[in-house]
């Protein structure tokens, strides 16, 4: 192993007839998953400020070759026996290309404390993902392929020489419109030199060659367009029409509609009512129910092409986006990105655009995706009990006090009858737990509370991690502990990161739940899928929950650049 400017503590430890070898790894993920730390080590591992979650021998890489030649290097970096949050990891979120690094840690023999500094051993991106899933157990086998740097020397950059590729990048360019006719063979992909009209100077006959640099794992945006209209069953047309001008009794002119209803939607009609967003008149259609998304993906109105609207529907979180032939473009769990959209139905605009949502539903003519955003895991951490005096419970997950600590509490509300002058102060550690340590007061609690003292509490100037979770022996009910969760019965949650607790394995507790109550504010309940063994609290500090955005209102906006990012390869499949 090359030296890689290692401090002299590293080579010390490395010549050591016994010493404790680890790696650390980060697998660097787009939002919302982000980063993830990851290390074979037994413990949690801190380095330069993130925190390495142990995987122990779940966490394996196949031999890192080194060479002085220009090569493409490669390994097989292997998650096994870790539940299916992984798996949305690599399908929900984009990889390819994305970075990997591994570095060699050891760990002293005489605490497990980090030897300084570790050394990059390998630095990559990742390829193609294998996965294999244990459906019954919940758990699965990711396998990555991850190349050095040098994989960039070896890319075929290019696109489809066919009309229907052309219009995706310009909807209006018929310049491919006869390509399947040309026999002389356009080769793209090629850099363009500026000395001549040729690109890289092999077409001497002054052609231009385009190097577009688009590979398949790439994204593009898409402006929604499109099946702006509802033919209402009583003969009625209804015409999204964002931010329009139109009022009752005004005349438009619809052309480019198709469909079942062309010639209903099509010419010159009389408005009989109209919104900011919406315009309706008659027709002497008779559908047997209302038919949504209809009109094609080029209706105009007074010669000017029209958005559709995003849909929001009162209380729920689900957004409906009309998007022409949705159905031959996305598939199940694929993921879109929406930008440019703006606040509609409550939902605002920040929560949305941006960010990565799976598709949840899919249509022939739309799409539905759950805006859901993720959350910092607190609550109130300070317990009373009026069964031990003068005591009063912080609760904080792997606080690290010992008994004796100096330790500063400020910004509590009184909790339990201890009037807060007397919390807000500094203390020394008493009796400790692994995730809880008690002070000294002067006055005995007189009622018992759980989760008091306000959510401005500070430990030593930090927010505190209570645990966040809580179980009981022989039961599946789970409590969480969440501040102004504002969470209802039925909606929909999703948990990453959470640690066993009471005998729940972290497969039965990392995925998606329904809310079963509310008992107040600052807490909800779910039902695991199983019961837990021992009745327990905890859950870990490295939780991510996503919760639902939910609309305040049914209607119909999101203004008129609604854009989509879709894969690009999506969309050329769906081309030819």
């Amino acid at each position: 192993m090359a030296n890689r400017s290692s401090t002299a503590a590293f080579q010390t430890e490395i010549v050591k007839d016994q010493n404790q070898p680890i790696h650390l790894v980060e697998i660097h993920f787009d939002s919302p998953t982000g980063t993830q730390y990851l290390t074979d080590a037994f413990i949690s591992i801190t380095y330069d400020s993130n925190t390495y979650s142990p995987l122990g021998y779940f966490l394996t890489f196949s031999n890192i070759d080194e060479t002085t030649q220009l090569q493409v290097n490669g390994i097989n970096l292997n998650i096994s026996g870790v539940d299916q949050t992984y798996i949305s990891h690599v399908l929900d979120e984009n990889f390819v290309d994305r970075k990997v690094i591994i570095r060699k840690a050891f760990l002293s023999t005489s605490d497990d404390s980090l030897i300084a500094d570790p050394i990059i051993i390998f630095q990559g991106n990742m390829n193609v993902p294998s996965i294999s899933e244990a459906e019954d157990e919940g758990r699965c086998t990711v396998s990555i392929e991850v190349a050095n740097q040098f994989v960039d020397f070896e890319k075929t950059g290019g696109r489809y020489t066919n009309s229907e590729s052309q219009k995706m990048f310009y909807p209006n360019d018929l310049g491919f419109q006869y390509a399947p006719q040309i026999i002389k063979d356009i080769v793209w992909g090629a850099e363009f030199d500026p000395g001549t009209r040729n690109a890289g100077g092999d077409d001497s006959d002054g052609s231009v060659i385009v190097d577009y640099d688009i590979g398949l794992g790439d994204e593009i945006d898409i402006i929604v367009i499109g099946l702006n209209v509802t033919v209402e069953t009583d003969g009625d047309i209804l015409v999204y029409d964002i931010d329009n001008n139109i009022e009752v009794d005004d005349t438009v002119v619809i052309t480019g509609g198709v469909g079942d209803f062309e010639a209903d939607i099509n010419g010159t009609h009389v408005v009989t009512a109209s919104t900011t967003d919406t315009f309706t008149y008659s027709s002497t259609a008779s559908p047997s129910g209302d038919q949504d998304f209809e009109g094609g993906s080029e209706l105009q109105v007074n010669n000017e092409s029209k958005s559709p609207g995003v849909t929001t529907t009162n209380t729920s979180n689900e957004i409906t986006i009309p998007y022409y032939s949705a159905s031959s473009v996305l598939e199940a769990k694929d993921t879109v990105t929406i930008s440019n959209m703006e606040t509609v139905g409550g939902i605002d605009a920040s929560k949305v655009n941006g960010n990565k949502f799976e598709v949840k539903e899919i249509g022939t003519n739309f799409f539905k995706l759950a805006i859901t955003e993720p959350i910092t895991n607190s609550s109130p951490p300070l317990e009373t009990d009026t069964t031990i005096a003068n005591k009063v419970t912080i609760n904080e997950t792997d606080h690290g006090y010992n008994t004796g600590d100096s330790v500063v509490i400020a910004g509590s509300d009184a909790v339990g009858g201890v009037p807060a002058g007397e919390i807000n102060a500094t203390h020394t550690v008493g009796s400790i737990e692994k995730d809880s340590f008690q002070v000294t007061v002067s006055t005995t609690p007189t009622s018992t509370v759980t989760h008091g003292g306000g959510t401005g509490v500070t430990i030593a100037g930090e927010s505190p991690q209570p645990p966040p979770l809580s179980v009981t022996s022989d039961s599946a009910t789970t409590t969480v502990f969440q501040s102004a969760h504002g969470l209802s019965a039925s909606d929909k949650v999703r948990f990453s990161g959470v640690q066993e607790i009471g005998g729940l394995p972290i497969s039965v507790l990392n995925k998606e739940h329904t809310v079963v109550s509310v008992p107040d504010a600052n807490s909800f309940t779910f039902t695991a899928s199983q019961n837990a063994t021992s009745t327990a609290t905890g859950g870990g500090n490295l939780i991510v929950l996503k919760v639902p955005v939910k609309a305040t209102s049914s209607t119909v906006g999101g203004g008129k650049n609604t854009t989509i990012k879709l894969p690009i390869n999506n969309l050329l499949m769906s081309a030819l």
